[in-house]
C-alpha cells in the first residue's frame, strides 16, 4: 500500500527573507525597527533561523519593510514538522540533555 503524497502548505520561507533583508542592506536591528520591533529582539535572528516564523498576519508588514510582494516571503512546503514543533523538539532534547 502507497502512502499518499502529503498535503502542502503555505509556509514562511526564511532563505528569502533573509536574502531580501540583505540585498536592501538592511540589518537586524534596521529591519526590526521597521516593523515597530525593539531592534534588540532575537525575533528576525529567529526568523532567518528558522526557529520561529512570523504570524501570517504580520507578512503584509515585513513585505511592506522590505519592500517586495508578501508571496516573496512564502513557499510551499511539504515539511511536516513546524517551526513551533521544532522548538519543542529541541526544548525537550535540551531538558534531557540538562
Amino acid at each position: 500500500m502507497t502512502e499518499p503524497d502529503p498535503t502542502p502548505t503555505l509556509r514562511f520561507d526564511r532563505k528569502a527573507f533573509k536574502r531580501l533583508r540583505t540585498e536592501r542592506n538592511l540589518s537586524r536591528e534596521a529591519l526590526a525597527r521597521l516593523i515597530d520591533t525593539r531592534p534588540t529582539s532575537p525575533l528576525v535572528a529567529d526568523w532567518e533561523a528558522g526557529w520561529s516564523a512570523p504570524q501570517l498576519r504580520n507578512i503584509g508588514r515585513l513585505a511592506r519593510a522590505l519592500e517586495c510582494d508578501p508571496a516573496d516571503l512564502l513557499e510551499w512546503s511539504t515539511d511536516e514538522v513546524t517551526p513551533r514543533e521544532r522548538r519543542e523538539a529541541a526544548a525537550e532534547r535540551d531538558a534531557a540533555e540538562g
